[in-house]
């Protein structure tokens, strides 16, 4: 190894007490690894010693040998990149006095080349293959997927299998072979790759670093071709944009009826020249610049084009281009629009291509001069202040004919009237507010642009133009939140407005809009016929009081002659037309009437519910079974023996029902919750929503809500929980998260499990390589 000395020449004072620091003048070494002699004129004794790098400021630890304490041999532990560094010792004397030493050195190591030589630009169309790198020089080198930059330069530890001179060979990369993989998903359609990060010690002992690139891809690129304008009509204008995009990297050539041409950027054996999107500009100027009798001959282009991604692999694709320039050409107003509420009014045209000849403006008459001109194509004006109302204006332009057009705009400076927006007082969603709005004017309401907004807070903001708002935002439940809308009419002209509303879920009691359902009931007894109403309500229930009347057949019933409770009967002693009106908790109602036939009990149940004894079919004396039901303290041997619908499961006893009894009763839906008492579990039984705590009954059954969709990525939440996915973060849903080609929202719709790779969707093309299975 070369070794670049040093020699430090320090005069020691052996009096002095305070430390002394001697800097020293800035030297040059040209290896990466120096060894430093330093040299005092006396014996000392080293405190520290370290080299710090000044770029980076990073500190490296020095390694030092003397045999007399006098001639020290000091090297640094670690590679030195080229750079500034700073030579730092500690030391004292033989009085114990302590001094510091600084030697400002520079790195100036010289580079050697280090390339990949196979595969080509290190891109193998083969899932596993060997690479040759190629040295400038003699090396032993390693290699690493992992950067180590200094002070971790020496953790290269992976071997080569061949090295000869200048040729290092690694085989197996992308298998056991060698445990190097490539498992990152590269720019290039169905291509992975790694970097590969090799380090060379040349003969000279001077280490190299480089950062090289490794990548495979088994597929050819896919193509698309555009080209805009086509077909170039404008002979001022003869120019045109090829566009070619690749699924990969590629370079590409082309041949223009035939003639092999290259793309500007084409150096194949340049890794930076291969992109994903190239353009080429094809200029046409000599035929725009053929004689008049030529001009208007059509030309027909067919251009093939051939590209290359980095492995080599090749796809072709063409297109083909007209060229026909065009006498006849457009004139289009480009403001004002077909309406405008301008003070001062711009008027502005543009024709379809260049016109020489000029264009003129006028009413009834084009005689006026455009005041600016833009490449023979754009014309501008001001017509200053005009009155509401309609105007023509007649342009005449030349180009190598001349044409004629009529533009109409009409100036409106009238805002809209009659903003009606029509909601309810509550959302009844916590994510959505829905709006019918609407406005009049003199000509076409345009737009309603709208927002929501909470204190001063604007949450979100939108557009319609049927009238129809349908915004997503979340809200948080009994806040006050405004919907502010703006009418535009076509001229641009505006009336705002707002309504206040208060954030309610759907389930709230101010957002149940339904009638209940209502039924009658009649059991005779021997005190009479007992009558009962019922009411159900399966989004906000029902009061617990209704009214009713009661009247013969010959008379009208009045619904509002009496009010009791749901749970209070109506005794019968003869026939009896019932009226009456129950009411949900938001005020919602039913009416129902009946003629209700008076019957005694004799007439329905059997002999033996009257014989003051406990049969066979009763649970207690003439009650229970097939008798009429018992009352509170008779036995039973279920609930619906009891009038309570509530059997005391351990006494077989009628009681009244209780939320806490750990068995179903009264009007529960299942144990101890449901109806009166407290909502139920999720699996739990359910008559309404009201009965759940996720609000949701199906089937009878408290079950999820599996609607909610936090993030709004068409993943449900319940799905998202269900693989482990994050309901807050919208971006999964485009992720395929067991590489199978699909991605997770795919899999959702489809019904696939996200996490298999071998369960996917069914499409016909399951390997997604363009063929039908």
């Amino acid at each position: 190894m070369k070794k670049e000395v040093l020699i430090l020449l320090l005069i020691l004072l052996s009096v002095a007490q305070a430390q002394e620091t001697y800097i020293k003048d800035e030297i040059t070494v040209t290896n990466s690894r120096p060894e430093i002699t330093v040299v005092f004129d006396e014996q000392v004794t080293i405190v520290t010693a370290q080299i710090i790098g000044l770029e980076e400021n990073i500190f490296y630890s020095v390694n030092y040998t003397t045999e007399d304490n006098i001639l020290f041999l000091m090297n640094a532990n670690n590679y030195l990149i080229n750079g500034n560094y700073e030579l730092q010792i500690y030391y004292q004397d033989y009085m114990g006095n302590p001094s510091q030493v600084i030697q400002p050195f520079i790195v100036d190591a010289p580079a050697m080349n280090i390339w990949i030589e196979s595969p080509p630009l290190g891109a193998s169309q083969i899932e596993v293959f060997d690479v040759t790198v190629k040295s400038e020089e003699d090396s032993q080198c390693r290699y690493s997927p992992i950067q180590n930059p200094p002070p971790n330069a020496f953790n290269y530890n992976f071997l080569f299998d061949l090295e000869e001179s200048t040729s290092h060979f690694a085989y197996g990369i992308n298998s056991e072979e060698s445990l190097f993989y490539l498992n990152n998903p590269s720019p290039d359609e169905n291509g992975f790759y790694a970097d590969f990060y090799v380090k060379c010690n040349d003969e000279n002992g001077i280490t190299h670093l480089a950062e090289l690139y490794l990548t495979y891809d088994p597929t050819p690129p896919s193509l698309g071709v555009s080209i805009t304008p086509n077909p170039i009509t404008d002979p001022n204008e003869p120019f045109t944009e090829l566009t070619l995009t690749s699924t990969d990297r590629v370079v590409c050539t082309y041949t223009e009826n035939g003639e092999q041409n290259e793309f500007d950027d084409y150096y194949p054996e340049e890794v930076l020249s291969y992109k994903k999107e190239h353009l080429l500009i094809l200029d046409f100027t000599e035929l725009g610049n053929r004689p008049i009798q030529e001009l208007f001959d059509e030309e027909l282009f067919e251009y093939d084009i051939t590209c290359t991604n980095l492995a080599g692999l090749t796809a072709t694709a063409g297109v083909s281009l007209t060229v026909a320039f065009e006498d006849e050409f457009s004139i289009n107003m480009n403001s004002p629009g077909s309406y405008t509420n301008e003070e001062s009014v711009d008027f502005e045209i543009e024709t379809s291509i260049q016109t020489l000849g000029g264009c003129i403006y006028g009413v009834g008459t084009a005689d006026n001069d455009f005041s600016e001109v833009i490449d023979n194509k754009v014309y501008k004006t001001n017509l200053g202040s005009l009155a509401e109302g309609e105007y023509s204006y007649v342009v005449n332009c030349v180009a190598l004919s001349s044409k004629t057009k009529t533009l109409d705009f009409a100036v409106d400076r009238t805002e809209p009237v009659n903003l009606s927006i029509e909601m309810g007082e509550n959302s009844c969603s916590l994510d959505t507010v829905n709006a019918i709005v609407s406005a009049s004017d003199d000509n076409e309401i345009d737009r309603f642009n709208y927002s929501v907004v909470k204190v001063s807070d604007i949450l979100v903001e939108g557009s319609t133009n049927s009238g129809e708002i349908s915004q997503r935002v979340d809200m948080e439940e009994n806040e006050t939140y405004k919907l502010v809308v703006t009418a535009y009419d076509e001229a641009n002209n505006f009336l705002q407005g707002e309504k206040s509303f208060v954030a309610k879920p759907s389930s709230a009691v101010e957002c149940d809009y339904v009638s209940p359902n209502t039924f009658i009931e009649e059991t005779p007894t021997s005190e009479g016929l007992v009558v009962d109403i019922g009411c159900s309500d399966i989004d906000s229930g029902c009061l617990s009081a209704f009214k009713y009347g009661l009247s013969s057949e010959t008379e009208t019933c009045n619904i509002l002659e009496h009010t009791q409770n749901l749970n209070e009967s109506i005794i019968l002693l003869s026939d009896q037309i019932v009226c009456w009106i129950v009411y949900d908790l938001n005020n919602n109602n039913a009416t129902g009437e009946e003629f209700v036939e008076f019957i005694t009990p004799e007439e329905v149940f059997p002999p033996h519910c009257f014989n003051n004894e406990t049969d066979a079919f009763e649970t207690d004396v003439d009650c229970g079974g097939e008798c009429v039901v018992c009352e509170s303290g008779s036995a039973c041997f279920d609930n619906s023996d009891c009038s309570s619908n509530s059997c005391n499961p351990l006494i077989l006893e009628c009681v009244e029902p209780n939320c806490e009894n750990n068995y179903q009763d009264g009007d529960e839906s299942d144990v101890d919750c449901g109806g009166s008492c407290n909502i139920c579990s999720l699996g739990q039984s359910c008559s309404s929503d009201n009965d759940c705590e996720t609000d949701v009954c199906s089937n009878s059954i408290c079950s999820e809500d599996l609607t909610t969709d936090t993030d709004y990525d068409g993943m449900p939440d319940y799905w998202e929980e269900e693989y482990n996915f994050d309901i807050n973060d919208p971006t999964d849903a485009d992720e395929d998260t067991d590489n199978d080609g699909f991605t997770n929202l795919e899999e959702f719709k489809a019904g696939t499990d996200p996490l298999d790779e071998n369960s996917k969707p069914k499409t016909g093309d399951s390997d997604k390589d363009g063929m039908l299975d």
